[in-house]
């Protein structure tokens, strides 16, 4: 049921969860919201065209052990970026400003999945997107 749901979905919005993935899986275009010992290389939506927001920090990705030490080191998203980026994606609309929490799109390389930064204001073109061992060709968004 819950991949039906999420297939119906123009976007899926969420931290490093089972949801999110199942998202990814079925073709729908995916923000992730990664901080803390969450890493988006590692873990993040398998799949071109898919977006995350993580911090700009040397210190990220960290341990779980280091971040119950010291959690002030690791706050979470800013929740209007979140909101303002959700929206942007959803309507095309310019990227907000980015307060040192970069926003990166996937994309397809010959060595495997690749993120790239997303420069401010600017949507990545359309490109192909790998679902379920089959090659399609999308929009950056699905909408």
């Amino acid at each position: 049921i819950l991949a039906g749901v999420l297939n119906r979905c123009r976007l899926a919005v969420g931290t490093d969860t089972g949801p999110l993935h199942v998202a990814a899986m079925v073709g729908t275009k995916c923000f992730g919201l990664y901080y803390g010992s969450m890493g988006f290389r590692q873990t993040g939506p398998y799949g071109a065209g898919h977006f995350v927001i993580s911090p700009d920090s040397e210190i990220y990705p960290t341990s779980e052990e280091a971040m119950q030490r010291n959690s002030a080191l690791h706050p979470p998203v800013p929740a209007n970026l979140a909101a303002d980026t959700v929206e942007a994606i959803l309507t095309g609309d310019s990227l907000p400003d980015q307060e040192g929490w970069p926003i990166r799109v996937s994309s397809w390389r010959q060595s495997g999945l690749n993120w790239s930064k997303v420069r401010e204001g600017r949507l990545p073109p359309p490109e192909l997107q790998f679902v379920e061992g089959l090659w399609k060709t999308t929009g950056a968004l699905k909408i």
